[in-house]
């Protein structure tokens, strides 16, 4: 992105992680771009419950529509990294609403 790194005190990220994408490269710049120990990233992703709704997010996965579906913990791994602290994750139905900090 063209921006200077460590502008942004929060930065809000709705429903990127679970489409087919480079979410490594996303949340790279996520932590570039953050305040270093201050800022705080918003995000809402599809995870796999262990529902039968899990089914549908494999079968649209294998349609191309949808990224390989991840448990809540492997969101957690992919958006926070080494950069991150998790603050909050919490998942209802398939939705999982993360806060991650920048822990500098």
């Amino acid at each position: 992105m063209p921006v200077r790194s460590g502008v942004f005190s929060s930065i809000l990220c709705l429903n990127v992680f679970h489409v087919p994408c480079d979410g490594d490269a996303i949340a790279a710049e996520f932590s570039r771009t953050l305040v270093p120990g201050y800022g705080r990233l918003f995000v809402s992703s599809l995870v796999r419950s262990g529902g039968w709704s899990d089914t549908y997010m494999a079968a649209l996965h294998r349609m191309g529509e949808l990224a390989a579906p991840v448990t809540r913990d492997e969101l957690c791994a992919k958006v926070a990294g080494r950069w991150g602290v998790v603050e909050s994750a919490t998942v209802e139905g398939n939705m999982c609403f993360l806060v991650v900090r920048h822990a500098g």
